[in-house]
């Protein structure tokens, strides 16, 4: 999930050695002021309470009965996960909650060389008042003891509740929690303000992440008609623009398709309508919807190259998922799916993926139908790889059972999200 920028804390119970899970929160009351790095993408944080006023930049979302996991590299924090908090305690379910938690941070010790921190907040709806007490404690020392006993530095568990906060390490917290307004009266929050590269990403809900935009109802009935309608070639465009197995060998129709939906990611109107109802066109072929993924993760103008360098006979017939199919096609070594889920973290330009993000849902937002299929499918792909499975399950929620061609271009999504770990995980 956590695609921004990185946050840097000292340890406060270095003798703590253990595990963590998605996490969000750092540790106890500021004892000194945080203070701005040297690099103008790192906030120092002093405290558990300047930590939690930074989390929210560094994951991009607030969300709450969360279970939010920091990964460190040294006394850096820097990408983050989150899974829901268990709503039940039966050991199955708390099972597979610190398998997740061992199992990721075994993951990110390994890619990095060397056992990996972490910090665990849970964040819950739960009251101090309620409970009497910080909320969850069972919860917070069964993770504590799981990943001290694999080995795993936990370097803050702490609790983020509606009336409170509280490091499950610090023995002096009163059982009403500490107050809320240390996080908000944190400098970090001045930091943050005074900063125009944080100030310009936006922090929402986890909710209202999967939530699509608002189209103009004109808008929306005009490209509908248009879809509806005969394809009548725009001047820049070739004609006709090719679609099915063998598109990804015109040249002409992929450098389209790239350079049509590069060129939304910085538009700040809707553009015209020939512009989204090509892309959503595009987006209905399995080939062309392949060519805006690439797009999605590298530059319009060698995406041309890279289709052209597919392996086999894939620029005339894709293989999209050929673990999920029998073994028996001539691609056998190479499909999208594996493509994908082998990408690795340094291959990832997260700015370019927010925008593509931002545009494909505007694409997804405009459009019903069959035409939502490949906008939906694409989208749910963008969250996954961004690290954040919640929003890319919501869209695929929508989009499982609809009619569509596109059945197994959402079969090969759907299985990425449900059984693979996003890169750098």
């Amino acid at each position: 999930m956590p695609d921004t920028p990185i946050a840097a804390l000292p340890s406060t119970h270095d003798s703590h050695s253990t595990h963590s899970l998605p996490s969000r929160a750092l540790d106890t009351e500021p004892k000194t002021r945080p203070t701005r790095s040297a690099d103008p993408n790192v906030l120092r944080c002093e405290s558990t309470a300047d930590f939690l006023a930074a989390l929210p930049v560094l994951t991009g979302f607030t969300a709450d009965n969360s279970l939010f996991l920091v990964f460190f590299s040294g006394r850096r924090a820097g990408r983050a996960i989150r899974v829901d908090l268990p709503d039940r305690d039966d050991p199955g379910t708390m099972r597979a909650l610190l398998d997740l938690l061992s199992e990721r941070l075994g993951a990110v010790s390994q890619r990095e060389g060397r056992v990996s921190g972490a910090a665990v907040v849970i964040c819950t709806t739960t009251t101090f008042a309620s409970a009497r007490m910080t909320p969850h404690r069972d919860l917070a020392h069964r993770i504590e003891r799981r990943l001290r006993r694999d080995g795993y530095r936990l370097r803050e568990l702490c609790c983020l509740a509606p009336d409170g906060w509280a490091s499950y390490f610090d023995d002096s917290t009163p059982a009403t929690g500490r107050p809320l307004r240390a996080i908000a009266e944190s400098p970090i929050n001045r930091y943050i303000a005074d900063d125009p590269q944080l100030r310009a990403k936006p922090i929402t809900s986890l909710d209202a992440l999967a939530e699509l935009p608002s189209v103009e109802a004109g808008r929306r009935a005009s490209i509908a008609a248009a879809l509806d309608g005969p394809h009548l070639p725009g001047a820049d465009e070739p004609s006709p623009l090719l679609s099915g197995p063998g598109s990804l060998t015109d040249e002409a129709t992929v450098r389209a398709d790239a350079t049509r939906f590069e060129s939304s990611f910085d538009r700040t109107d809707a553009g015209p309508p020939s512009d989204t109802v090509h892309l959503v066109r595009a987006l209905a072929s399995r080939e062309r919807w392949f060519v805006l993924l690439l797009t999605a993760l590298a530059p319009a103008a060698v995406v041309p190259d890279l289709c052209s360098g597919l392996p086999g006979n894939n620029r005339h017939h894709l293989t999209l998922d050929i673990d999920g199919e029998p073994a028996n096609s001539p691609n056998s070594g190479w499909s999208v799916l594996r493509m994908v889920t082998n990408l690795p973290l340094e291959a990832l330009d997260f700015d370019r993926l927010r925008q593509a993000t931002s545009a494909t849902a505007d694409l997804a937002a405009t459009v019903s139908g069959r035409w939502r299929v490949g906008p939906l499918a694409l989208l749910a792909l963008l969250w996954w790889l961004r690290g954040i499975h919640s929003a890319a399950e919501r869209h695929l929620d929508r989009v499982r059972d609809a009619p569509s061609e596109l059945g197994d271009v959402t079969h090969m999504v759907d299985r990425i999200v449900r059984e693979y770990a996003p890169p750098g995980w």
